[in-house]
């Protein structure tokens, strides 16, 4: 845990990938942790192969996720 919080501490850019046919809880945890990590200045992109789920298209970010990869 302690690499992973040192490597995220010296990123300037943070890709947060998402699985396929993502949940509510992989979108909510997706954005939750970009949201933290553009509060500490990182330049964060959300990416998932599926669209994000319409039960989730209210949250904030949510239109942030690109089919695209990283």
């Amino acid at each position: 845990m302690k690499d992973a919080l040192e490597a995220l501490g010296r990123a300037r850019r943070v890709a947060i990938v998402s699985h396929r046919d993502p949940d509510p809880d992989t979108i909510g945890s997706a954005i939750a942790l970009g949201l933290a990590l553009d509060a500490l200045g990182k330049d964060v992109s959300l990416h998932c192969a599926d669209p994000v789920p319409e039960s989730t298209r209210f949250l904030r970010w949510a239109d942030r996720f690109s089919a695209e990869p990283p």
